[in-house]
């Protein structure tokens, strides 16, 4: 008998079995899989769509300013869905809006390639921008709930995730656009896609009923203008990266279609690799000096992009303006997710301003580049990118 073995006990081998995971766990793993699937779905949709933004213009025979008015029509539209979003956020449960936007976003990225003329393509656009809007501010809520669930930041993994399925999205777009499918039919099937993801994750989004006598709106201070201001100027660069950097290496540094799609996947992919570390690097060196050197970084990669030569330097030049975008609207939004008690409203405020410079960013490009040319157009970048670096030191001071 071993001498480590007591007369009538068994013998056990090999490692204890781990016990069960608890229903309350499993719960938490499926809202978070629901959570950041819903930001996966948002990318998969808009680099699909950012790779075929030339398509449409092109056959619809679109010059850049023509574009540029109708690429407008996604701000206009997010406004009242962004408002709306933020209205309803007091009034119905977090889980039944979260799924209705997705729906509605599913839905609406397949209509503009159907457009017969430019009246109907702004209507298309106006559709699109609102249930984009809205989902924004939608996604940015479960996620700032989800962190209260969960007890440990997450923001920053759902905006990474979403930033991932932008690079997966932008690389199908591609090779389909190089297959020569037309787009009407790719936005359809992706529609068709993201309508399966949204039934799927439906029954595990974070569930909030709305608090009574909550406030619909946020009343403005300088904290919440200081968050605004940061997110506007990031998300326009990342607006006029998923609009125009397509456009860009097309027009003006004379890539293929399929090459030219690649400027938005090696944005997309470094905007994700950035957004992982977002929250080690914050919380190593702090939010302030990341979002400095974040700045930089951008900034570095717009002068990159203007100066390329070849759509090779080019795509590296979106890819560094990706890596210094990453960070920034991500660390905004788990701030102020910490600093409100009751967030729900002003995270509505400062996403509807964030998503306001996403959307109005390219229209403004646009005129730009129709008065002079491309390139001076995306110096509206590299001036968001210099105004991240001179107010990331609002952060610490909020």
């Amino acid at each position: 008998m071993p001498a480590d073995r007591r007369p009538g006990t068994a013998a056990t081998s090999g490692p204890v079995p781990r016990p069960a995971p608890t229903a309350t766990a499993r719960r938490r793993r499926l809202a978070f899989l629901a959570v950041a699937g819903g930001f996966l779905a948002l990318g998969v949709g808009f680099g699909n769509w950012a790779v075929r933004v030339p398509d449409v213009a092109h056959r619809l025979g679109l010059d850049h300013a023509e574009l540029g008015t109708l690429l407008l029509m996604l701000a206009v539209g997010s406004l009242p869905g962004m408002s709306l979003a933020g209205a309803l956020a007091a009034r119905l449960d977090a889980a039944v809006l979260a799924i209705g936007c997705l729906g509605l976003f599913a839905v609406s990225i397949a209509i503009p390639p159907w457009a017969d003329g430019a009246g109907s393509l702004g209507l298309a656009l106006f559709l699109l921008g609102a249930a984009n809007g809205a989902l924004g501010v939608v996604l940015n809520g479960q996620a700032a709930l989800l962190e209260r669930v969960l007890g440990r930041p997450v923001l920053s993994t759902c905006h990474a995730v979403f930033s991932l399925g932008a690079f997966a999205g932008s690389l199908t777009g591609s090779t389909i656009a190089n297959a020569g499918l037309p787009v009407h039919w790719h936005l359809v099937g992706v529609a068709v896609v993201l309508l399966a993801l949204t039934v799927g994750f439906a029954p595990h989004f974070v569930r909030n009923p709305p608090a009574p006598g909550a406030r619909p709106f946020a009343r403005p201070n300088r904290t919440l203008v200081a968050f605004g201001v940061l997110a506007f100027a990031v998300l326009l660069g990342e607006g006029a990266a998923t609009d125009w950097s397509a456009v860009y290496l097309r027009d003006v540094l004379h890539a293929s279609p399929g090459t030219a799609g690649l400027a938005y996947a090696s944005f997309a992919l470094t905007m994700a690799g950035g957004r992982f570390a977002g929250d080690w690097l914050a919380g190593r060196f702090g939010q302030s000096p990341v979002v400095r050197v974040a700045g930089v970084v951008a900034s570095a990669g717009v002068l990159v992009t203007l100066l390329a030569p070849t759509a090779a330097v080019g795509i590296v030049g979106f890819g560094l303006l990706g890596a210094g975008a990453s960070v920034v609207f991500p660390q905004v939004m788990a701030s102020v997710a910490r600093r409100f008690h009751a967030p729900a409203a002003a995270i509505s405020a400062v996403s509807s301003v964030g998503y306001l410079g996403f959307l109005l960013g390219p229209a403004l490009i646009g005129y730009v580049s129709h008065a002079l040319n491309l390139r001076v157009g995306l110096v509206v970048v590299l001036a968001c990118a210099v105004a991240i670096v001179g107010l990331s030191g609002r952060l610490r001071a909020a």
